[in-house]
């Protein structure tokens, strides 16, 4: 039993010497984890009663004395609705059994924010809590019901659990989003508004629109939709749609106050704001360091990062442990996900499905439920597809092979949190703000698209500025010291091999080259800038890492390397090199280009079947607002971002994409920390690595570059061990450099990524 809980069990099921049992375990397990010259003084804190730890608060902090309490009027208006509505259903029906449970849902979150923001100790505010239980154990008793009108079986509901992670693909998901939202506005321009299909596809849109702002919190989501939802909710007697609105509504207003709290009392902005998970890690991440505790720090911040990629990587790996215990029974649930994914496809968006419609997806979900509910009696598959929460122990293998650092971006604080072979360091990073950030990055975007505009660009100048003078801050603000802290000091010892370490950012650091951070004129110090101390990689998360890691392969004989050359392209400006770029790279490797006309979605497709080495020198294209947007453009059309996340390729090892901007993630605050490119695509793919560039890269320099890169990874083609992919960039990367240190906006847009 947790802390929480035990807490709310007291005085009924549980006693105060339980409790401060409890308590004490938590204060000994956090004080073990400080380092050893620490402890003592924490110990005599405590003693003190100087230590705050294991206090109650809002979900995702600590309350403080001064802190005001967040806006609840958004829950005062639904209850009041819920209140109006109720009398006016028959009590047997499933729409007054819904909203009945969601009146005593919303009563259940005003007693808890009342309780937590009341005046008084803390012994006041559990009193206050205790209020909540009846209403907990009513709708406890009530949740077997409520799914049966949901069409969920209550004894499958812990197997259709694991089936909403069952998605292996993110760019799948918000494929489905953002049609849906589309779909919808286009059928409404098609209706009458008069007719019961305008009501009815006005309802499909906010419950999309409510859909996308759990997402992405944008602010006109929310607002959209709750103004469709109070127009329609304003009927006399609510449909079963009505109410479905309305429990959507009801879940959005309550994330939404949740993310208030955390983001402070001013009103929410125009556009879209880090997402509720991804603030609640950080947050959680910078209390835990104020409290001295890397470890829960990392493992918090960990949980939530980049959740859509965790979430499809993860789906794949229990898949893929599943093939390899019971060939059968998985064989019998990708069919169940197969038909669920068709029947979904098949629906026309922006429509409310069929009865008939319904009935088949719960018919082939219930078959699929009741799959994964067999397998969860099976040894080692009690929590099949749920993604579990990774500690210190499990986290450890990622920096097998060197540092991995993780970078918490927090109003409050930020540090790096270093994951080394010998256990975990963190590093407070003091000069590096949250709150300059965002200005930093759109500083940083803007004088990229001057300088890949080329010297006509009258901002040139000043972005080339801008540009070195980002790559300056970033060192002294953040590289340098994690390096120092490190003991990357400065270059390794002449023979003496590279050491390497992954940079893992989060948010808007996303956007920034934190690889070629540095001063890197002719007249600075020798190791002033990470190319001269370590060789970088990249990986969203240390899941991700270990993920790419486990699919590493050390294939027997010379790779297969697939080529794929476009020098010309409809509507897009003539990339002459490319064909040297594909011949060069099948040389080193092996293997036949396809060229031009050959380079067709399907022989592409079919050719990366046996291909460990994939190298794409074509034009790419992507939305930073629109992550699944992204494509290569090939000879018959757009090989697209979701087509390659839906590969299982069994031989992929590398992929080199020699595009424009085919690691450029989203833009903006929501989007930054999914890291969802056509990089990782491929990594969904089954490729453990990845050479990718950041934005936009000339013709012959991208032909330079691939042919260095190729040359220095040639010699380890026909070994057995895997490709040191990183080493060979960096040894390219520096090269071009030295060559070229007047426009680091060329070289430092080539990053790594994975394994």
């Amino acid at each position: 039993m947790d802390f929480g809980s035990m807490v709310l069990g007291y005085p009924d099921r549980v006693g105060l010497n339980e409790i401060f049992a409890k308590a004490m375990e938590l204060q000994a397990r956090r004080i073990a984890r400080l380092p050893e010259e620490e402890r003592a003084g924490a110990v005599a804190a405590f003693l003190a009663g100087d230590d705050d730890e294991g206090a109650p608060g809002p979900p995702g902090g600590r309350v403080e004395e001064s802190e005001e309490p967040p806006d609840t009027s958004s829950l005062d208006e639904l209850l009041e609705i819920h209140e109006r509505l109720l009398p006016r259903l028959p009590p047997d029906s499933r729409e007054h059994r819904l909203l009945h449970g969601g009146r005593n849902m919303l009563r259940l979150v005003q007693i808890m924010y009342e309780s937590m923001y009341a005046p008084g100790d803390t012994r006041t505010r559990l009193q206050l809590m205790r209020r909540a239980l009846p209403l907990m154990r009513e709708l406890f008793e009530e949740l077997p019901a409520q799914l049966e009108e949901l069409g969920i079986k209550p004894e499958l509901f812990g197997a259709h659990t694991a089936l909403a992670f069952a998605y292996e693909s993110p760019f799948e998901q918000l494929e489905a989003v953002e049609e849906g939202v589309r779909a919808a506005r286009r059928r409404l321009t098609e209706l009458a508004p008069d007719t019961p299909e305008y009501a009815e596809t006005r309802t499909t849109l906010a419950l999309s629109l409510f859909v996308r702002h759990a997402l992405w919190s944008e602010e006109a989501d929310y607002e959209e939709a709750v103004g469709i939802a109070r127009e329609l909710t304003s009927a006399p007697a609510p449909g079963w749609r009505t109410a479905m609105l309305l429990t959507q509504w009801t879940s959005a207003a309550q994330s939404r106050i949740q993310r208030t709290g955390l983001l402070g009392q001013a009103p929410p902005g125009v556009g879209q704001s880090p997402s509720l998970i991804t603030r609640l890690a950080s947050d959680g991440a910078a209390t835990a360091l104020d409290d001295r505790d890397p470890v829960e720090a990392l493992e918090t911040l960990e949980d939530g990062r980049a959740h859509l990629l965790s979430g499809a990587l993860n789906a794949r790996r229990e898949l893929e442990v599943l093939h390899g215990a019971d060939a059968k029974l998985h064989g019998r649930l990708r069919a169940a996900l197969e038909r669920i994914r068709a029947l979904r496809t098949a629906r026309e968006p922006g429509r409310w499905p069929t009865p008939d419609e319904e009935d088949e997806l719960r018919s082939a979900s219930d078959d699929a439920a009741w799959l994964v509910a067999e397998l969860q009696q099976h040894p080692g598959f009690q929590r099949f597809l749920t993604p579990l929460p990774l500690g210190l122990d499990d986290l450890l293998p990622a920096a097998a092979e060197g540092p991995v650092v993780s970078v918490n971006i927090n109003p409050r604080r930020c540090d790096a949190l270093a994951l080394c072979p010998d256990g975990l360091r963190a590093v407070p990073l003091p000069r590096l703000y949250a709150s300059d950030l965002v200005a930093q990055a759109e500083s940083f975007r803007v004088a990229v698209e001057a300088l890949t505009a080329g010297p006509r660009d009258p901002l040139f100048e000043d972005a080339r500025e801008i540009f070195t003078g980002t790559l300056a801050w970033l060192w002294d603000v953040l590289a340098e010291p994690v390096l120092d802290a490190l003991g990357f000091t400065g270059p390794p010892e002449s023979g003496a091999p590279w050491p390497r370490l992954w940079w893992s950012p989060s948010g808007v650091l996303n956007s920034f080259p934190l690889h070629a951070a540095g001063r890197h004129g002719s007249g600075e110090a020798a190791d002033a800038a990470v190319l001269d101390r370590v060789a970088s990689s990249y990986t969203p998360t240390l899941r991700a890492l270990l993920f790419s890691r486990a699919r590493r392969r050390a294939a027997p004989g010379r790779r297969r390397t697939l080529a794929v050359a476009m020098p010309q392209t409809a509507g897009q400006a003539p990339l002459a090199r490319t064909v040297t770029e594909a011949t060069e790279a099948v040389a080193a490797g092996g293997g036949v280009p396809l060229i031009g006309p050959a380079a067709t979605r399907d022989s592409v497709r079919a050719a990366m079947v046996d291909a460990a080495v994939v190298h794409f020198a074509c034009h790419a294209d992507s939305d930073p607002e629109d992550l699944s947007a992204g494509r290569l453009l090939l000879a018959d059309g757009d090989l697209l971002i979701r087509d390659i996340a839906e590969l299982h390729l069994e031989t992929a090892e590398l992929a080199y994409l020699s595009a424009c901007g085919t690691a450029r993630g989203g833009a903006t605050a929501a989007l930054a920390d999914e890291v969802i490119h056509l990089g990782s695509a491929f990594q969904l793919a089954g490729y453990a690595q990845s050479v990718a560039t950041l934005w936009e890269v000339g013709d012959s320099f991208a032909a330079r570059a691939a042919a260095e890169f190729h040359r220095t990874l040639a010699p380890s083609l026909p070994g057995p061990g895997p490709l040191p992919a990183a080493l060979a960039l960096h040894h390219t990367v520096r090269s071009l450099r030295q060559d070229d240190r007047e426009r680091p906006w060329t070289w430092s847009a080539l990053v790594h990524a994975g394994a």
